[in-house]
């Protein structure tokens, strides 16, 4: 076991990321292998430009404010305080906060089948 101090967590604001900062809780330097957790911030005019992981699954769970994403399709879905988000592997997806501060906290799935492997169709596009 390992307890993470989130707030001893230097912040980061990663490539493509604007007016915001993440905090990696969870990952390789303290040796998980199948996830990476971060807190995340967005300012009221913070973005992620479009962009799409291959082999990893997201989930973003909103803990104040507001998450707006749009698909390659510019469709917009607001994911609002206390909703999640699950993002397929493969899809492409750009977030802002909209008009105000956001919070989330940001798993990363990294334990998906072999590329050998047979993906269930219902669990994954």
């Amino acid at each position: 076991m390992n307890v993470i101090r989130v707030k001893e967590i230097p912040r980061t604001t990663p490539p493509k990321h604007h007016n915001m900062f993440v905090q990696r809780a969870v990952g390789d330097s303290i040796g998980a292998k199948t996830m990476k957790v971060s807190f995340g911030h967005l300012e009221p005019n913070g973005m992620v430009e479009a962009h799409r992981h291959e082999k990893w699954e997201q989930a973003y769970i909103v803990l104040k404010g507001v998450m707006v994403t749009k698909n390659e399709q510019g469709e917009e879905i607001r994911v609002h305080e206390g909703e999640a988000l699950l993002i397929y592997p493969g899809e492409v997806h750009a977030t802002s906060a909209g008009n105000e501060e956001t919070d989330y906290i940001c798993i990363t799935g990294l334990n998906l089948p072999s590329a050998d492997s047979e993906i269930p169709a219902k669990k994954w596009k």
